[in-house]
């Protein structure tokens, strides 16, 4: 290596230094011709809960805890009234109990997008109520086909059927409930974000 090329060794390094970012900005900005914009969005997935109050009684590991044994419990006996009515087409007195209380439960009635039936709280109409809000509708073809799905699967499997989503949805609001009740707040932090823009019509 003669001296020339040792002196241009500096010289070659700083060019490439402040080219190269250079010519990358260059390639960002080509593969975004119409230019970018930036935003936030929530971050769901590391979201955690937070007590509200000052002097709180319990930690909110403990909050949380009682919560999700509570929603738990609420989705496990929704599941029992489920597959009751779906095998035998009727509710033994305790289940009727619940399904009433349940079937003006905002937190259930509301993920209903079928309409009320009028509130009655006879058995037939307990049962009436609770069939229309597994199919959806008054077709008993629909009620069949989701009793059916829900019955052959196991219990693990049962979370991935119509009703299985139900009954979840159903837990998730009780838990949510639950942890309002208990002065809780959901922290959702915000993720950055850069995207192209396109063109506009």
């Amino acid at each position: 290596m003669n001296k020339s090329s040792i002196k241009a060794f500096p010289l070659l390094r700083i060019l490439m230094l402040t080219c190269v970012p250079m010519f990358l900005l260059g390639c960002a900005s080509a593969l975004c011709p119409f230019g970018s914009f930036e935003g936030t969005v929530p971050d769901f997935k590391n979201s955690y809960w937070r007590t509200t109050e000052k002097h709180p009684a319990k930690s909110d590991e403990q909050v949380q805890e009682e919560c999700t044994h509570a929603a738990d419990a609420e989705e496990q006996r929704l599941s029992q009234v489920y597959l009751q009515l779906c095998k035998t087409g009727h509710l033994t007195a305790e289940n009727q109990r619940f399904a009433q209380k349940l079937l003006v439960n905002p937190l259930y009635s509301g993920l209903k997008s079928a309409k009320a039936v009028p509130q009655d709280k006879s058995v037939n109409s307990i049962e009436a109520q609770l069939r229309r809000s597994i199919s959806g509708s008054d077709n008993s073809k629909y009620l069949k086909e989701n009793c059916g799905y829900y019955i052959e699967k196991s219990a693990a499997e049962r979370t991935n059927t119509l009703l299985g989503l139900q009954a979840g949805d159903y837990k998730n609001e009780v838990f949510k409930q639950c942890m309002a009740e208990n002065h809780m707040a959901l922290i959702v932090s915000q993720t950055e974000f850069s995207r192209c823009k396109s063109i506009g019509w």
